[in-house]
């Protein structure tokens, strides 16, 4: 048999759990004072047990600290940058991701082209496959080092292999744009026609790879997302 639910007991006893130093106890806690989900809402009191938590080594702690500092009413970007490195020193494969974007954007942070790249690709090489898109765009863009595109290439064809249809559209993309293999309108068109069982932009891009054996150029089509993959189409990574 079950127990009732007790919301009121169980934010007791993440609080004493907080209290006595368990840093995952001051995670959740300071994550249910800011939503509101165990007890009333508060999130100063939220932000200050997800604070402690993230200084006593908690990376999940660390990255939603910088999450808030970017979506509050008034952003902090470099206090964003502050927690989001602190995370993906720890080897938080999202916060890597996060960090990357403050540092490739326009939001308030001096842009390090070259730090975000770095930590975008530490990211892509932890696995993280949005991170991986987000190198691809970057590669496409001209930026990155000649072993990303190889890195990039590899990756898309591995999960395209498996099936994967939207792995599939970003693969037949490198073999439009020779990202990482010899450029190749053939195979580009083989993964496109794979790609647009799920992958709706699949299909034209495919009839654009065709026809620029003959008209010239293609037009740039950015790489889409992992979680792309649908019937109404892909979403570019932006």
């Amino acid at each position: 048999m079950g127990v009732p639910v007790d919301l009121e007991a169980a934010a007791r006893l993440y609080q004493l759990a907080a209290e006595k130093g368990l840093a995952s106890a001051q995670f959740r806690l300071g994550l249910a004072l800011i939503g509101g989900s165990l007890t009333d809402q508060d999130p100063v009191a939220g932000e200050a047990w997800m604070r402690r938590a993230a200084l006593a080594g908690n990376l999940d702690a660390a990255y939603r600290l910088g999450k808030r500092h970017v979506r509050g009413p008034r952003p902090d970007y470099a206090e964003a940058a502050t927690w989001y490195r602190r995370a993906a020193e720890g080897g938080h494969q999202p916060a890597a991701r996060a960090l990357a974007s403050l540092y490739l954007s326009v939001n308030g942070v001096a842009q390090y082209p070259e730090e975000g790249t770095r930590w975008l690709r530490a990211a892509a090489n932890s696995g993280n496959r949005e991170s991986q898109v987000d190198l691809a765009n970057l590669v496409l863009e001209g930026a990155g080092d000649p072993d990303d595109s190889l890195s990039i290439a590899g990756w898309f064809g591995a999960t395209a292999s498996s099936g994967d249809l939207t792995a599939a559209f970003n693969l037949g993309l490198c073999f439009a744009e020779g990202v990482g293999v010899r450029k190749d309108q053939e195979r580009a068109a083989h993964w496109m026609r794979r790609a647009a069982e799920g992958v709706a932009e699949a299909l034209g891009f495919r009839t654009e790879i065709q026809g620029s054996r003959c008209t010239g150029p293609m037009s740039r089509v950015t790489v889409a997302p992992a979680s792309s993959c649908s019937t109404t189409g892909a979403r570019h990574a932006v």
